[in-house]
């Protein structure tokens, strides 16, 4: 009740997807009315109704958030359709099915500590350490002993470092790569180093650029080195799955997808055991996170309590108009 402008959040609870009674698993309550103020001012300047400004800021928000996926994916030659779409912080489990919806992903994970998920990451996280040294030297068939012997010292190095974190032989792993590219070429690409990777070099150049040539001469530029000191990772806590299970939401209200009002299920993160499954329209809330599952959805708990949302068979496909602008058509 302090804020004074519009956030994605109140977007989300303009459009009834999140509880206003039950935020941050019932610690804190949302003030309802002064969002509907706050956002009926602007709407009032825009020229639009309160539903409709808070579908364009979602959609603007899931738009940034799709750009971003497209940005480490379809731009260095994977397809977002061969992955599932893993969501984190509070927020991330809010948009994460809409944005796979128009990236065409089926699966879509929301882990149950999402909110938490850097915390823990950097809590369990291996160390590692990156070295690199310059050699600038054409490759040849039976270089391989020579590029091992050019990463002696950054192996020595790297092993005494990770000595003095406190890792022995047994938790210390070391991962060699080579910046490579075509003679005459200005950039590089990082292949695994080992016997065949010259023939990675072309495999990744015809991905990423459309095509390669086996027969033109390459150079070797960079040697790099990542030194891995292994953690121990605790066991975290799962329950096993007990067959299929249907949950008694905690209350049906109304939400908006698509531009229309439907009868939503709203669960309670904590109430939800393995192998409970439900489709959506729903949104799951629990102390850390929001999951929002919409239509043409279905989620499952997993044995460790994440959401699982696989999207229905019935697909869309996306296109750009020719003002660039993305336009969703459901295909029939």
């Amino acid at each position: 009740g302090r804020g004074t402008e519009l956030t994605v959040s109140d977007a989300n609870l303009l459009l009834g997807r999140m509880d206003p009674e039950y935020f941050l698993g019932g610690r804190m309550a949302l003030d309802l009315e002064r969002t509907r103020a706050a956002a009926a001012d602007l709407a009032a300047q825009l020229d639009l109704t309160e539903s409709a400004l808070a579908a364009g800021i979602i959609r603007v928000a899931n738009a940034n958030m799709e750009r971003a996926i497209r940005v480490v994916s379809v731009q260095r030659g994977f397809d977002p359709r061969d992955f599932a779409l893993l969501a984190f912080g509070g927020a991330g489990g809010m948009h994460a099915c809409e944005i796979a919806d128009t990236l065409e992903i089926v699966t879509v994970i929301v882990p149950r500590y999402a909110g938490v998920l850097s915390a823990l990451g950097m809590l369990l996280a291996d160390v590692t350490k990156d070295y690199s040294a310059t050699v600038l030297r054409r490759s040849a068939p039976d270089d391989g002993p020579t590029l091992e012997a050019l990463f002696v010292p950054l192996l020595e190095r790297a092993a005494a470092d990770l000595r003095r974190e406190g890792f022995d032989a047994a938790h210390a792993h070391f991962v060699r790569a080579l910046d490579v590219r075509y003679a005459g070429q200005s950039f590089e690409i990082t292949v695994p180093f080992d016997a065949e990777y010259r023939e990675e070099f072309d495999r990744q150049h015809a991905r990423l650029y459309g095509y390669a040539n086996p027969h033109r001469p390459t150079e070797v530029v960079n040697l790099r080195l990542t030194a891995i000191g292994r953690t121990r990772k605790p066991q975290l806590p799962s329950a096993p799955v007990r067959g299929v299970r249907f949950p008694e939401p905690a209350r049906v209200g109304l939400a908006s997808f698509g531009g229309r009002a439907v009868r939503t299920s709203f669960y309670r993160w904590e109430d939800l055991e393995p192998g409970h499954v439900a489709d959506g329209p729903a949104v799951v809330a629990g102390a850390q996170a929001t999951a929002v599952v919409p239509p043409r959805f279905r989620f499952r708990i997993d044995e460790f309590g994440n959401v699982i949302a696989v999207r229905s068979p019935g697909r869309r496909t996306v296109k750009r108009s020719r003002a660039g602008a993305l336009v969703a058509a459901t295909r029939r």
